[in-house]
């Protein structure tokens, strides 16, 4: 994820958006989507796909550039009661912000109901938490974005250490791994600047914790785990605090870390990587312990119905059709992995999206899979997190005092939530 630019921003890349019209008949009406984001034209074929199936509609479809731009454009458009468009692909933070203030039409009977939608082929969570809120269900998950952990099966192999069981044991092997400076055991990304506070939120969840409750001791617990590890255990840089996720990433192509803990579709990135993929022998394992669980985190992007669209009926049926297999597979052309489960286990998935063989694994793993927290207010709370976090990592301030700004920060965030209802 990347830090949110300002609402102003947002309205001024509405105003830039180039749209791409396909099919056109007047007696079956238009519908407009919003995608994010098609970076190798795969989402034309899409587009013809549901035309061909649906004679005499008129698709128009625009693009958001980035995750900041698309949640900047929705706001604004949403809360001024926008109706000009219809579809919009959105992520488990809009979904729950968006859901709990009116923005969005419920799924369950006009989409889920009416076009029988077998929600058993998405894994529960997807559909049961990061796409509803107040037990409606407000989105249906396209793709997968869960936090896996890859890690050099080659130098573990050389150290003689196998794959962590816990967080003990990840400090145990990543001694024996580490070769300051060239190699580290892990890519800690601690940038202020959007990618902290996604980052800390996987530690402080094993933890118990949840980074929108500071009152939770787990939350202290895992920011003094994650800034020990190389600040004391030296198992990852001191230069962690100025990472961020592009510098980890193409550190660890680079040969400089063993493990690196990210969201499923950076795989992609290390495959194509051909030196990297044959020589370090890349994998996957399962997220070693914390002091409460093993669990990793997943967020998701999914389609989702504007509540004040005035084609709500095209809308259902673009959703229906998006959510069939054969077109959710279509995200195999940039190197995504579908969200229906059953996909996963198919050969050109495994090839294509190489995650998908580590979902297959962390899903038959039992009850790890969990959701970021699902609270209007959550994007606010990772955004005012992020200063006083990254202070603790630089020594601005000590864990004591970080923790205190933080409860004030969440409970002023709270508070205003409250008042605005």
């Amino acid at each position: 994820m990347f830090k949110k630019s300002s609402v102003a921003l947002g309205a001024v890349a509405f105003c830039l958006i180039a749209f791409a019209t396909v099919g056109f008949s007047a007696e079956k009406g238009e519908i407009v989507v919003s995608f994010w984001a098609d970076t190798t034209g795969f989402f034309q074929k899409v587009v013809d796909g549901f035309t061909s199936q649906n004679p005499g509609v008129r698709v128009k479809w625009e693009v958001q550039p980035s995750w900041s731009e698309a949640v900047n454009l929705f706001t604004t458009q949403l809360a001024a009661g926008y109706s000009g468009v219809d579809a919009m692909h959105i992520d488990d933070l809009m979904t729950s912000t968006f859901g709990a203030a009116g923005w969005l039409e419920p799924l369950d009977d006009g989409v889920v109901k009416r076009y029988n939608v077998d929600l058993k082929d998405w894994p529960k969570t997807l559909y049961t938490d990061v796409s509803a809120w107040g037990g409606k269900l407000y989105r249906i998950p396209w793709g997968t974005d869960t936090r896996i952990w890859s890690y050099r099966k080659d130098w573990f192999d050389q150290a003689g250490v196998k794959t962590p069981e816990t967080w003990d044991e990840l400090i145990q092997a990543g001694k024996k791994i580490t070769r300051a400076p060239d190699r580290y055991m892990i890519g800690l990304p601690a940038k202020k600047g959007g990618n902290l506070g996604n980052e800390i939120q996987f530690w402080v969840h094993q933890a118990g914790g949840a980074i929108d409750n500071w009152d939770h001791p787990g939350n202290a617990q895992a920011m003094k785990f994650y800034k020990e590890m190389w600040s004391v255990h030296k198992i990852a840089p001191d230069s962690s605090p100025a990472e961020n996720y592009t510098t980890i990433s193409e550190g660890f192509q680079a040969g400089k870390y063993a493990i690196y803990n990210h969201w499923d579709g950076f795989l992609g990135a290390f495959r194509a990587n051909e030196k990297l993929w044959k020589v370090a022998e890349v994998s996957a394992m399962l997220p070693p312990k914390g002091p409460a669980n093993r669990d990793t985190l997943t967020g998701t992007w999914g389609w989702s119905i504007n509540a004040f669209s005035k084609n709500k009926e095209l809308a259902a049926s673009w959703i229906a059709y998006t959510s069939r297999s054969d077109v959710m597979k279509l995200q195999l052309i940039r190197g995504r992995v579908p969200a229906r489960r059953s996909l996963w286990t198919d050969p050109e998935v495994q090839d294509k999206a190489p995650s998908s063989k580590y979902l297959l694994v962390y899903d038959r793993a039992g009850d790890i899979v969990k959701a970021r927290p699902i609270t209007p207010w959550y994007t606010e709370v990772l955004d005012a997190s992020e200063d006083s976090i990254h202070r603790y990592f630089t020594g601005g301030v000590d864990l004591q005092g970080a923790v205190k700004e933080l409860q004030g920060k969440v409970k002023l965030i709270k508070d205003r939530a409250e008042k605005r209802k």
